[in-house]
């Protein structure tokens, strides 16, 4: 399956071949409408507007795989004031890498298996499922 940002990215290298004047960015918001010095700053930076992209979908993906939602928008509202007191591009990078590695959290490998394994599906609860079972110490056996 193609990322929407390889869609993105895509659309914008054809229509640069084809000669027509276009701003590609990869940003999560549509940067005709930054108002923020962080925003604007998101959108002339390459590299932060693939961050930004790249969180967004980790998010969204969170978001989709969470028993509940509000604990991890409470966080990502608070990590956006954070992020939007960055004054220059290497307190935004690392803002994104951090916020990345946090939502990793949510995504992991082993929480989708046992997602799957257990045939919860995004949006149900996980308290209808038991724990992710346990293995006793050999010693024990």
């Amino acid at each position: 399956m193609m990322s929407w940002l390889k869609v993105k990215q895509g659309a914008c290298l054809f229509l640069l071949g084809a000669g027509y004047g276009v701003t590609c960015q990869a940003a999560s918001f549509d940067c005709a409408k930054a108002v923020t010095a962080v925003e604007k700053r998101i959108c002339a930076n390459p590299e932060l507007s693939k961050l930004d992209e790249k969180m967004s979908g980790t998010y969204k993906e969170a978001i989709d795989l969470a028993a509940e939602e509000e604990p991890i928008r409470r966080e990502q509202r608070g990590w956006i004031k954070d992020r939007n007191r960055c004054e220059d591009d290497a307190c935004l990078v690392t803002a994104y890498e951090k916020r990345l590695k946090g939502l990793s959290y949510y995504v992991s490998a082993p929480r989708k298996a046992w997602r799957i394994w257990s045939g919860e599906s995004p949006g149900m609860a996980r308290a209808n499922h038991p724990p992710l079972p346990s293995v006793a110490p050999l010693a024990e056996r």
